[in-house]
């Protein structure tokens, strides 16, 4: 799979910080990317076989929990991101209030999670449901985090739905119609859907909301 729709934007966005926290990094896909465009990040993980395969590529991730974490860095960083894991997150309030206690008066928060407004919401998806995602995020629920917490929610983006998804699309829309309006099987069967899915792949796909929502909060 290619560079992920959300790491490019988010490159882009911290380019001019200089203290950089990543929650949940994984084995460090992001954190390699930010080093190579020379950015100072680092990541904090919690599952050890990840944190060990980030350390045999060198990459800095520490295992930390979010309550450590907030302690080190302490009103001490630039920006802190965390890409598709608020969803799954069971107090997301504290989380919130954590990431946002090591930032910088003016830091950087950056969060990509799955759009509940999205082709997703047509979709029965028992992945998307507890204990897997314990809550689903719009536009809508982050702006609202502006009257909780000290931050200004600065930019949303919708990602364009991806290649990779265009199957999906097409599949949950497809359902949809068809068990909700009478005449849904007329546009949506085996004759018509291979047409549907050659023109989302021919470039139609771009203007569409794809599978993420990508929001970049400044602290206040």
């Amino acid at each position: 799979m290619p560079q992920k729709w959300e790491h490019k934007v988010a490159l882009l966005d911290l380019s001019k910080c200089k203290d950089i926290l990543e929650i949940g990094s994984g084995s460090g896909h992001f954190i390699k990317s930010g080093i190579d465009k020379g950015l100072n990040i680092r990541g904090i993980e919690l599952n050890k076989a990840a944190v060990a395969a980030a350390h045999k590529q060198k990459f800095p991730v520490e295992r930390l929990d979010l309550k450590e974490a907030a302690k080190l860095y302490s009103e001490s960083l630039d920006a802190v991101c965390s890409f598709q894991v608020l969803e799954h997150v069971a107090n997301p309030k504290d989380f919130i209030d954590l990431s946002i206690q090591m930032l910088k008066p003016g830091g950087k928060l950056i969060y990509c999670v799955p759009n509940s407004e999205s082709f997703l919401k047509y979709q029965y998806n028992l992945l998307d449901m507890p204990p897997h995602h314990m809550l689903q995020w719009s536009r809508e629920s982050f702006k609202s985090l502006e009257k909780l917490f000290s931050i200004k929610l600065k930019k949303v983006l919708n990602e364009p739905l991806a290649s990779y998804h265009v199957a999906s699309y097409v599949s949950s829309y497809s359902n949809h119609f068809s068990s909700v309006y009478p005449f849904g099987k007329l546009f949506f069967n085996r004759y018509t859907i291979p047409g549907y899915t050659k023109i989302l792949n021919l470039g139609l796909r771009m203007f569409l909301t794809g599978q993420s929502l990508y929001v970049l909060f400044q602290k206040i």
